[in-house]
């Protein structure tokens, strides 16, 4: 008879930051390309990214 295994809230919350933390590591590791800059731009002339690349070229 098999019993039933609940998973706790913890448990979830862990492996979230886990499946995070691998998600950051693959963009971090990943080549820099131009994917993360959009063609669309904000009022300042700002793509709104967080990529290094599109900042610097707002500036």
């Amino acid at each position: 008879m098999e019993s039933e295994h609940r998973v706790s809230t913890l448990e979830l919350f862990f492996d979230l930051v886990f499946v995070f933390t691998i998600t950051q590591l693959t963009v971090l590791r990943s080549p820099r390309s131009t994917a993360c800059c959009s063609p669309r731009r904000t009022g300042a002339g700002c793509c709104g990214s967080r990529c290094p690349t599109c900042c610097a070229r707002c500036r």
